[in-house]
């Protein structure tokens, strides 16, 4: 997978779209990243909307977990106990996050990071989760298409 720092500019999805996509969760090996306790509320808002992603391309070949240099991390995301969720495969799912004026996109991944690694995400992403309609909904759409960078969405 590619590092990207915390709200940087995402050209992840091609150059000509980095200036509207900031990144999140981008996480890899040897890299500095903001470390903290998540409440498990929000841990499950995130899964709720990874779980069924809108995405205008999926990567076939998952990616795995460096900070996990001997498992790759593990292949989908479960909530101990059930929590009533189903798993939320890791590694091929990005998941775009309308916020004020700006577009987050984070890696399935970022489930898996909080999780094991402690990573805390920025707070104007947090907080872009708490006010994120459900991704089917068409309230997330227009959402999603009023911020999304001009060619990103081809459909």
């Amino acid at each position: 997978m590619a590092f990207y720092e915390d709200l940087a500019p995402c050209d992840y999805f091609g150059a000509e779209f980095a200036a509207g996509l900031r990144a999140v969760g981008w996480l890899e090996e040897g890299r500095e990243y903001r470390r903290g306790r998540i409440e498990a509320r929000l841990v499950h808002k995130l899964a709720l909307l990874l779980s069924e992603p809108w995405e205008h391309e999926r990567s076939v070949d998952p990616h795995a977990c460096s900070l996990c240099p001997f498992s790759g991390g593990p292949a989908e995301f479960r909530f101990h106990r059930g929590a009533g969720m189903p798993p939320v495969p890791l590694g091929n799912r990005n998941l775009y996050v309308p916020g004020a004026g700006v577009l987050y996109v984070v890696p399935s991944f970022a489930l898996h990071y909080i999780d094991a690694h402690e990573y805390a995400p920025p707070d104007a992403f947090t907080e872009a989760v708490w006010t994120c309609p459900p991704v089917r909904s068409r309230e997330y759409t227009d959402a999603v298409r009023k911020l999304a960078p001009p060619g990103l969405l081809k459909a």
